[in-house]
């Protein structure tokens, strides 16, 4: 699992990296306005991609992992599926008298989406054929071309919101076309002949579907704030929302480089007794990162955000600490994801994700209400604490592992004292004080995890 995390690292972190170095050029080139269009147009697609495919690009991860699994005809099936979606999504644009026409960029729709769609399907193909090389080598050509592109089109031609959509949509294209021919030989061989192509796809089907519905709990939870941003603020305020989210970004891609192995590992060898404490120690370890991580990165959010966000873009700094402690939150569920996977029973991350996307957007409407675009942060916190706690409780069905969950949720709160001492009008120096006794009392709290991890990089050195 180490190598295979070492691989999606080079992939994910150095794409993400290129991509989060871009923040300063467009948010110097592009207003608070034009961003949020972008982010409103990017979010539906995001929400409409689990919803019209039927989510079956989960599926492209977990079935070529079974036992002479038809791999031609999952692949077909899910390429299939995913440009038929592509016609509604079409259909859907060109609507008469649609709302949505108004908006800026909205011809970009259907080629952003399809993009997406077909790239995030690709990956998780060369995924479940544990082809980790290539989904790296795809990362990092997607980040140069999207780096190149915005380059070229917003600072020397100036094409501003236009440019902007050009270059993140060929930056999916180009890297699933990619995959797409390094996979030619599995993808357009001929596939096993007793098969039929509707018993596969009911499977197929009958297992996406449910991680469809906690894709999209994931959207209400992380996403649909913005749409109520959006109604209570108005699209400029959407524009800083969607901006705050990309210092937490730096948390999730840390977290994700770790879930891509994490996830096929759990599938492939899973120990539902965890007998040799491995599981337990792993969850651990990365819980123990990610708290300290987000711990440093809380108290930096105004240096880091002076180097990011340019002019009116710098006041979003103060929505960046409850987010950031949501983005710990919500790797952490998602470090229980693939147990519920590996038994085949994904109901439970189905109803977890429903619940707190229900609780995100009834907290969203009340709180953005009363405290602005503040209150989008804290529901989003409050709904992944309800959807981590479901999955916590649930997990226990499936492995008989103590995962210590009242002890994480004080390293949470100690986060969230972090975040309130931040955005509160303290003066500078009792703030500093606070943020240095706090983070001080995380790193003493942690402080024989952290000589395990230090001893074994040191003997791992060593070899």
């Amino acid at each position: 699992m180490l190598k295979n995390t070492g691989i999606l690292a080079i992939g994910s972190f150095s794409s993400k990296i290129l991509t989060f170095l871009l923040v300063p050029l467009y948010t110097a080139v592009l207003t608070t306005e034009e961003y949020g269009a972008y982010d409103i147009i990017l979010s539906t697609c995001t929400l409409l991609t689990p919803v019209l495919t039927l989510n079956i690009a989960d599926a492209m991860l977990r079935f070529p992992l079974e036992k002479d699994a038809d791999i031609p005809r999952i692949a077909r099936m899910g390429i299939g599926v995913t440009l038929a979606s592509g016609l509604i999504v079409l259909a859907g644009q060109f609507m008469p008298g649609a709302p949505w026409r108004s908006l800026s960029g909205i011809g970009f729709v259907v080629p952003l989406y399809l993009s997406s769609a077909l790239y995030q399907l690709l990956v998780l193909l060369a995924r479940g054929l544990e082809r980790f090389k290539d989904v790296a080598v795809a990362g990092v050509l997607s980040s140069v071309v999207i780096v190149c592109l915005n380059v070229i089109l917003l600072s020397f031609l100036g094409c501003g919101l236009e440019g902007f959509f050009v270059a993140n949509i060929v930056g999916m294209l180009l890297p699933a076309v990619f995959l797409l021919l390094r996979m030619r030989l599995v993808v357009f061989g001929p596939p096993v002949a007793s098969a039929r192509d509707h018993e596969l796809l009911i499977k197929m089907v009958r297992y996406s579907v449910p991680l469809g519905m906690t894709v999209v709990g994931w959207w209400m939870i992380t996403t649909s704030g913005r749409y109520i941003v959006l109604a209570f603020c108005g699209l400029e305020a959407n524009g800083l929302y969607s901006v705050a989210n990309r210092i937490p970004a730096i948390m999730t891609t840390v977290a994700s480089i770790f879930m891509q192995a994490w996830q096929v590992s759990v599938i492939k060898d899973f120990d539902s007794s965890d007998q040799d404490g491995f599981l337990l120690g792993v969850f651990d370890r990365v819980e123990m990162l990610l708290v300290l991580f987000c711990a440093i990165l809380i108290p930096a959010t105004p240096l880091i955000s002076s180097m990011l966000f340019q002019g009116e873009f710098y006041a979003a700094w103060k929505y960046v600490p409850f987010l950031l402690i949501y983005a710990v939150i919500n790797a952490m569920s998602g470090m229980w994801g693939p147990f519920f996977a590996a038994s085949y029973d994904t109901r439970p991350m189905a109803m977890s994700t429903a619940l707190g996307g229900i609780v995100n957007v009834a907290l969203g409407v009340v709180l953005v209400a009363l405290f602005g675009v503040q209150g989008a942060a804290l529901a989003s916190l409050f709904a992944g604490l309800t959807n981590w706690a479901w999955r916590g409780i649930k997990v226990r069905k499936h492995v008989g592992i103590n995962f210590h969950m009242r002890k994480s949720l004080a390293t949470y709160g100690v986060l969230c004292a972090q975040g309130i001492v931040m955005i509160s009008d303290l003066p500078i120096g009792i703030c500093v004080s606070i943020e240095s006794l706090l983070l001080a009392g995380l790193f003493f709290y942690y402080r024989q995890g952290l000589r395990i991890c230090i001893s074994a990089a040191l003997e791992r050195a060593k070899k």
